[in-house]
């Protein structure tokens, strides 16, 4: 008689991969070590890269790690859905909670006795005193006895207290404690900024005496929690830009806060349905978690990531190149088991067998070392009884040759599958519909089968066929090919019906929270072949554009467009596209979309509005010719004083301003305060006085920029708006820049980075930093100076802004070039200009280039230099940058005079003397008239040469760069000591030296020095 024999018994230990899975446990010790990384599994559907993390996953369980995972499914419209549902299974709901910030109703700093030392109350609250009192007590008490008990031991964690509707959020870092009372889903920014005020007052209190004049000092910081407005229950500002990336950092800072507890390990399965945003977010935090005890795994097939028919790269294999680029990935690639793996796994599964050999060959060969199939065809021989066991031994029940074995996974799993009976089949075939994962409800409704008779099937599918599993109350097909085969063979007639029945069946359960499946609705109506279908998929459109999901935006409005009916939805929709086009930077796409939407509207308002929109995209394009053409035609459709109106001039203005009109900005600029006054907008009239305060700084006229600046401060704090308000400070720190206050600069500019902080603004915070620099530059703090444009780099590359980074390696490479290391200067001015021609930015292109001719100029490779300054010259006339074109018409003037060709030199300068006036450009205007200095010294025309000196001193005055002042000076002192006069050559190379180590210029001291050695000889 043959053994009884249940073939889900039959489950193979871990064959075949040791290789690979020693390679995941280095990465995991080294994450465990607080050495982070990710590793990326592929291979085909069956070749056990799931196993293969099972595996690694039950080591990481014995070592203490805590294990987050998801899986990306097909049927799912929504973004980040594989992370908020494995965040969410991992009880880390409030970072994917996409709620407001919490409310804080209060602060208290208590010392370890539980004595409270400062504290900060929320005036207009609904919270009675007597609670707040309570709440003290029990925090004071909580803390002291706790503490008390640890003896020396000091908790650095965090606790939560739940009290009625309130949580009270207790963070301790040494002796202090600190604690807040909050309303609302907690945030890791919260717990973030109590551990930096923690840190930030120190052990200032441990001798605190019970004085409370002591405490005065630390009474703001705590006073911030209430004051600031970062934690008043709701948004500081509406940017879905910073929405999304608040949302990304406080997933990060959960994860990085969990992890100095207890290691992490997350793991993403089938990356290649993975969404645009959910493979941006993998990316981020793969990025920034490497010095955390987290590792980060995902698996995917490399047949589903292929160019698809219209050409369009997988975004999974994008994003892997940009991961690739950046290092930050370990690739394993699992290829099919050898014979002996085969062999391996038939001894693990059956032990002794008969004809070992011959069976072990035969399956080898038609599995082709696929695991999966392999394991499936045991099972299938088991069953169907071609392999029985006897005594202990397997034997084969007939000649091996004679049984059919299935040549494709396909087949195995198609005979697998007939071993149900009908009414299974049918409810696997519904639920394949619903999607891999599906809810039993759902399913039961579809099919009308009742309720314990749907669930002892679903029980009698997973228990006795292993077709599925139960996991957080839902059902998830044991495996993506069982999945694949059932929905695929389904005929599309049935498919479509049962999509429409699922899609109302949802609306059915859901009634009016449909919002809730809102995603899920819109895909099955899709697939039915449903037009309605059209007005969803807008709405979720819409839905991921404000959430700064912009791929899955385009997505949704792409398929949205062919079903809809109505002009109104249409020009929707072509309004979404082409917002969703600029800002993934494919400006022609972006014009094309918005003039569907002119011509398809009579309404001349919303035409006008449209034009604005053109205007910027061609203003970011760089061609302020048609920005300008735009501009002029929505306001000729204007027939009403209205914002839509500020707003064309306001752009109409800054194109000005680019061309390096500034008169005629000016006057726009006017023109627009005085349309934002007469319609009472607050924030149009704050806008209006900002633009032309910053005509007025790139003019010199600092009086008239400051007042109008501080109107702009004035209504942007009366109105709450803090980005805004940041961007005014930023330019009333330019002008304390420029007049060479640099302590009020710095004051301002940090005054710019702690608004960015409190509204999540990392853009604003790196570019606040990166001003910063620039002003210890002007002090001569270069190391300050690197230290600033390094902060600013850490921000930008934690981000992925990859404009952003190549203009903190320009910066750093200015520092370094000013520092006399002229190797590492070329280094990082070389690594910004190949990010910005991968870019495709003309206007920072020119700015890399420029500042490539300046490095080979230093070197005394003219020849080099003047290459590059023509090529940059070429851009800034082809996207009409008037305004840097003489500048980099002196720099290329220098160069061609070092080469011998200083006739063609001073022609080009005294057009750029022309240019420079055209536009008011004192400075640059001076900085030709000196070089123009040069030019005649090297004729010797030493009269003319001089003039030129005394009118780019006279220009310049006490504006302009300290740096190019120096310069001058040093020019003239050489046409001193060229005609003899050596006293006059000697005072000016001296002054011209003072402000080179006041700078601390490296290169230029030398120069000075070598220049002074000389008048010695």
């Amino acid at each position: 008689m043959p053994d009884p024999i249940d073939t889900k018994e039959l489950t193979p230990s871990f064959t075949g991969r040791k290789g690979e899975f020693l390679q995941l446990k280095v990465l995991l010790d080294q994450a465990m070590d607080g050495k982070g990384g990710t590793a990326l599994i592929s291979g085909e559907a069956g070749v056990g890269k799931t196993r293969l993390i099972e595996e690694l996953l039950k080591e990481a369980e014995e070592k203490g790690a805590n294990i987050i995972r998801g899986w990306c499914l097909t049927d799912t419209l929504e973004p980040l859905i594989p992370f908020k549902e494995a965040l969410r299974g991992a009880k880390l709901y409030h970072l994917v909670s996409e709620t407001p910030p919490p409310k804080v109703i209060s602060a208290y700093l208590i010392n370890n006795a539980g004595m409270l030392l400062s504290k900060a109350e929320l005036k207009e609250t609904e919270l009675d005193p007597d609670i707040f009192a309570s709440m003290l007590k029990a925090v004071g008490n909580f803390i002291g006895d706790s503490l008390s008990m640890m003896g020396e031991k000091r908790s650095e964690g965090l606790n939560t207290i739940g009290y009625d509707r309130f949580n009270i959020l207790i963070r301790t870092v040494g002796n202090l404690s600190l604690a807040v009372v909050i309303e609302g889903i907690n945030s890791e920014f919260l717990i973030d900024d109590m551990k930096r005020v923690l840190e930030d007052i120190g052990d200032k209190m441990d001798t605190w005496d019970g004085d409370v004049a002591d405490t005065s000092s630390i009474a703001p910081k705590i006073d911030w929690f209430i004051r600031s407005g970062k934690y008043g229950g709701e948004y500081l500002v509406d940017d879905p830009k910073i929405r999304q990336e608040n949302f990304f950092d406080n997933i990060l800072l959960g994860l990085q806060r969990n992890s100095s507890e207890q290691p992490l390990v997350l793991f993403m399965d089938d990356l290649q349905l993975a969404d645009y945003t959910t493979l941006k977010l993998f990316h981020y935090l793969s990025r920034n978690t490497r010095k955390n005890r987290i590792l980060i795994m995902g698996t995917y097939r490399p047949e589903d990531i292929m160019q698809s028919l219209d050409g369009k790269v997988h975004q999974l294999r994008t994003a892997m190149q940009d991961m690739r680029r950046e290092d930050l990935f370990t690739e394993i690639e699992l290829e099919r088991l050898d014979h002996g793996a085969v062999s391996d796994i038939i001894t693990d599964l059956l032990g002794h067998v008969e004809l070992q050999d011959k069976l072990g060959l035969r399956l080898y060969r038609e599995s082709e070392g696929n695991p999966f199939f392999l394991l499936e065809v045991i099972r299938m021989l088991v069953d169907e009884g071609h392999l029985k066991r006897e005594e202990g031994v397997w034997r084969i029940g007939e000649t091996l040759d004679e049984v059919h074995i299935p040549s494709k996974i396909y087949d195995v799993v198609v005979r697998r599958l007939d071993r149900l009976i009908e009414e299974q089949k049918e409810l696997l075939e519904c639920a394949s519909v619903v999607g891999e994962e599906f809810e039993s409800d759902v399913v039961g409704r579809v099919t009308g089968m009742g309720r314990i008779r749907l669930l002892k099937n679903l029980d009698k599918i997973e228990k006795t066929h292993n077709l599925i599993h139960l996991i957080r109350n839902k059902y998830i097909f044991d495996h993506r090919k069982i999945y694949e085969i059932l929905y695929n063979g389904i005929n599309m007639e049935l498919r479509k019906e049962y999509h429409g029945i699922v899609a109302s069946t949802y609306e059915e359960i859901y009634g009016e929270d449909r919002e809730k499946v809102l995603e899920k609705i819109a895909h099955h109506l899709y697939r039915a072949g449903d037009n309605t279908a059209g007005a969803y998929l807008l709405e979720l459109g819409d839905r991921a554009k404000d959430g700064y999901s912009n791929q899955e935006a385009l997505d949704f409005y792409l398929r949205a467009s062919p079903l809809l009916e109505g002009d109104e939805l249409m020009t929707r929709v072509q309004e979404g596209l082409g917002d969703v086009y600029f800002i993934m930077g494919e400006y022609e796409a972006a014009v094309e979309h918005y003039s569907e939407v002119i011509r398809g509207q009579e309404d001349n308002l919303k035409k006008a509005d449209i034009h604005r929109k053109i205007a910027y995209v061609y203003e970011y394009m760089g061609k302020l010719e048609k920005c300008l053409e735009e501009c002029d035609k929505g306001l000729y459709l204007l027939d009403e004083e209205c914002v839509v109106g500020t707003r064309l001039l306001g752009r109409k203005g800054w194109a000005h301003i680019r061309q390096g009109k500034y008169d005629v900005a000016e006057k726009i600029f006017a023109e627009r305060i005085s349309l934002a006054k007469k319609i009472g907008d607050k924030k149009e009239i704050g806008q209006a006085e900002h633009d032309i305060g910053s005509v007025y700084i790139r003019k010199g006229n600092y009086e008239d920029a400051s007042a109008h600046l501080e109107k702009a401060l004035e209504i942007r704090e009366e109105i709450g708006d803090k980005r805004t308000l940041a961007a005014s400070l930023n330019n009333l720190a330019l002008i304390y820049q420029d007049t060479g206050k640099f302590d009020m600069a710095l004051e301002y500019h940090q005054k710019c980075y702690d608004l960015f902080q409190e509204i999540g603004d990392n853009w604003g915070m790196a570019a606040s930093l990166n001003n910063k620099a620039l002003v210890y530059k002007y002090k001569g703090g270069l190391d300050d100076a690197l230290e600033s444009h390094l902060n600013s780099l850490g921000i930008k590359k934690k981000i992925g802004d990859k404009q952003g980074i190549a203009a903190s390696l320009n910066n750093i490479g200015t520092v370094y070039e000013d520092k006399d290391e002229l190797d590492k200067a070329l280094e990082y001015f070389q690594k910004s200009y190949e990010i910005r021609q991968s870019l495709g930015n003309k206007w920072t292109i020119a700015e890399s280039l420029n500042n490539l001719g300046d490095i080979f100029m230093v070197t005394g490779d003219s020849d080099k230099a003047v290459s590059y300054y023509r090529e940059c010259i070429d851009l800034c006339q082809e996207t009409g940058a008037t305004s840097h074109l003489t500048y980099v018409t002196c720099s290329l003037a220098e160069a061609m005079i070092g080469i011998g060709e200083t006739k063609e030199a001073i022609e080009m300068l005294n057009n750029a003397i022309v240019i420079a006036k055209g536009v008011g450009e004192k400075a640059d205007e001076g900085r030709a008239h000196s070089v123009l200095g040069v030019a005649y010294r090297e004729l010797g025309l030493f009269d003319e040469a001089r003039g030129e000196f005394e009118t780019g001193i006279t220009l310049l005055g006490g504006k302009g760069s300290k740096k190019y002042r120096a310069k001058l000076l040093y020019e003239y002192g050489l046409l001193y000591h060229e005609t003899g006069k050596t006293v006059d050559a000697r005072e000016h190379i001296e002054r011209a030296l003072k402000l080179f180590r006041e700078l601390k210029v490296s290169l230029w001291v030398r120069k000075c020095e070598e220049g002074l050695k000389l008048l010695s000889e």
